[in-house]
């Protein structure tokens, strides 16, 4: 195979072998996959989008070649040209004795990738902790050899030293985002939305909810700031939590933080933890807001199923959540992030903030609103 890069947070990896490929593929998801399809599209030696399906149980469930057009039509989106291919099958699964695992499934992906005009690089099975390698035409299948996993070890000291360790399973990193009961804080949720209410009903002007507004941005910066510098996401002062989640579902609030998480330079990480703990902490009708822009960051993150899992999340009390419903549809097209950063990047924070009281041709020092 063809050595190539692949990001991991801040850390670029160089791929020079499947067995590495195989390594790197737990980072890039999050989490170690079973009876999985992971499909790896790189361009100029580089991966630009990383996308994992279920395996199917049996070939004669549905149409595998239409599973199979469907899957890798999703890469079309990103600009990929080089496809690798890796299965995870925890079992040894073949149409009839003596064909290697996973071949039925293997020459649908071939044929499906001759279609769409993809050069197939890599297509390889993990079953038992063995790697079965397999060699093809544009169109076809020809043989398979197997051998033992073995990543490097110094590959694999890298990527431990550099690199938070994936979840043992899907299911694990879905968890993280659940609901984690606090009374102090659902207290304070419930004062900081009366306030909210009041404000809301008392103006609009500076010394209203344009004013409130502006000073919740600033707490919500300030607490993920303290996370990015090293302190405990986990550990925030209560009443700025509770602040932060009530304002994260006032839309222009929410607008004018993903204004500023598209900035770059941003602590990514260390800004989804904070959020995390948002979400975590807020009561079901309330969770929206902040795991729409949970959903955003980790997008922007390229970690695709926390991001998917965050937008279900905001589903599950408002379905009809439309920045959720955006963030699901670009994922499910396969919309790599910089569709996002451009669009971001065409607006101003102004534009995001969309304050009301402001007439026409007068303007706000975004500095200045923006540490207000």
């Amino acid at each position: 195979m063809e050595t190539f890069s692949a990001r991991v947070g801040p850390v670029e990896l160089t791929i020079t072998s499947i067995d590495s490929l195989i390594a790197t593929v737990p980072y890039l998801l999050g989490f170690v996959p079973t009876r999985s399809v992971v499909c790896l599209w790189t361009i100029d030696k580089k991966i630009c989008l990383t996308m994992r399906v279920d395996l199917p149980m049996t070939e004669l469930e549905f149409d595998i070649s239409e599973w199979a057009r469907q899957m890798l039509g999703h890469g079309t989106h990103c600009g990929g040209i080089d496809l690798h291919i890796v299965i995870f099958d925890d079992c040894w699964t073949s149409a009839s004795p003596g064909e290697p695992p996973s071949s039925v499934r293997m020459q649908a992906l071939v044929r499906a990738a001759s279609v769409l005009g993809l050069q197939i690089d890599t297509l390889v099975t993990i079953s038992d902790m063995r790697r079965f390698e397999y060699e093809c035409t544009a169109c076809e299948l020809l043989r398979c050899s197997g051998h033992d996993v073995t990543p490097p070890p110094s590959y694999l000291q890298k990527m431990h030293g550099l690199l938070r360790t994936p979840a043992s399973s899907r299911e694990d990193v879905l968890a993280e985002i659940n609901e984690v009961p606090n009374a102090q804080i659902r207290e304070l949720v419930a004062v900081e939305s009366d306030r909210y209410v009041h404000v809301c009903a008392v103006g609009r002007g500076r010394s209203g909810l344009e004013k409130w507004r502006d000073e919740s941005i600033a707490v919500i910066r300030r607490e993920w700031g303290t996370a990015a510098s090293g302190g405990d996401p986990y550990n925030v002062c209560t009443p700025q939590l509770a602040r932060s989640i009530v304002a994260l579902n006032d839309v222009r609030c929410r607008d004018a933080v993903l204004w500023v998480v598209a900035r770059p330079g941003a602590n990514l990480q260390q800004i989804g933890d904070f959020f995390t703990r948002a979400v975590t902490s807020a009561p079901p009708n309330l969770v929206p807001g902040p795991a729409s822009v949970l959903a955003a960051v980790r997008w922007l993150q390229g970690d695709g199923l926390r991001a998917m899992a965050a937008c279900q999340k905001a589903l599950e009390t408002t379905p009809d959540y439309t920045l959720a419903l955006l963030i699901e549809t670009a994922l499910s097209a396969g919309l790599p992030p910089a569709f996002w950063l451009d669009t971001m990047r065409d607006l101003t924070y102004e534009q995001c903030r969309a304050r009301r009281h402001l007439r026409p041709g007068q303007t706000v020092d975004q500095d200045a609103a923006m540490s207000a």
